[in-house]
């Protein structure tokens, strides 16, 4: 058996849960979610269609993360 199809197997056993925990409260958590799908189809483990679901979530978080840490940087730069 070859590791490349051995390591699709695993990712698509755990990938549910992962993205699953994508809605969790905390945006730490949800922005560990879609790092992790972001690597799996970098690494192209899985198809596309395994993720599209939660694809239109993730990039709301991702905007929302940035422009929070933006917006401490304005302050900090502010305050210093």
């Amino acid at each position: 058996m070859c590791w490349c199809s051995m390591a699709s197997t695993v990712v698509q056993i755990y990938l549910k849960p992962v993205l699953e925990s994508y809605f969790h409260v905390d945006p730490r958590v949800r922005l560990c979610a879609a790092e992790v799908a972001v690597i799996v189809l970098r690494q192209g483990l899985v198809h596309v269609a395994m993720v599209s679901i939660y694809t239109g979530c993730f990039k709301k978080v991702i905007l929302d993360f940035l422009t929070n840490s933006l917006k401490i940087l304005s302050v900090y730069r502010n305050v210093a």
